[in-house]
């Protein structure tokens, strides 16, 4: 993961998505050897295809879906307008969340 440029914050900032990335596949080994959870045990992946997948994942992944909290806020599902926004299915079902993506349940006891 590397790429030039002038401004000062990128070398940073590719270095914490790098860390991120080996972060993950360390967790998928960790998983995929049955160390956590037997049932979880799997043949695992090298760094590499890890890597691909993970890439592909991205690549088909769409915000618009609201999967994930604070999805709503993203620029992509603000600009469309109300008869494309999609919302949960039930007024129960919604989703409150702060800009940091913190529930109230998360601060339930």
């Amino acid at each position: 993961m590397y790429y030039r440029s002038w401004k000062y914050w990128h070398a940073p900032m590719i270095h914490a998505k790098a860390l991120a990335v080996v972060t993950a596949c360390d967790m998928h080994l960790e998983c995929a050897e049955g160390n956590l959870n037997e049932e979880w045990k799997t043949n695992p992946v090298d760094f590499h295809r890890f890597r691909e997948k993970l890439g592909m994942q991205m690549m088909r992944y769409d915000p618009r879906n609201r999967q994930y909290i604070g999805e709503e806020k993203f620029r992509v599902c603000t600009q469309q307008n109300k008869a494309r926004r999609r919302y949960p299915a039930s007024p129960s079902a919604s989703v409150q969340s702060t800009d940091s993506g913190i529930e109230e349940d998360d601060y339930s006891t």
